[in-house]
């Protein structure tokens, strides 16, 4: 027998373990609020306003963001 009798239960209770353990800490990272740290928040990006080529100065197009 290559394996021994006691192979395949500690196997699967170790496969089993770590599946319940990793949804455990997914409900967890689900359900408990975040800590009430001031996060960096990047400013709003300016627009510029770009013309497509062999267009007119007259001719308006929608900004992009640089």
């Amino acid at each position: 027998m290559l394996f021994s009798a006691g192979f395949w239960p500690v196997f699967w209770t170790i496969v089993g373990g770590g599946a319940l353990l990793t949804v455990a800490l997914c409900f967890v990272v689900a359900v408990v609020p975040a800590p009430r740290i001031r996060r960096h928040h990047q400013p709003p990006a300016k627009l510029y306003w770009h013309r497509p080529a062999g267009t007119t100065p007259d001719h308006t197009d929608l900004p992009h963001a640089a």
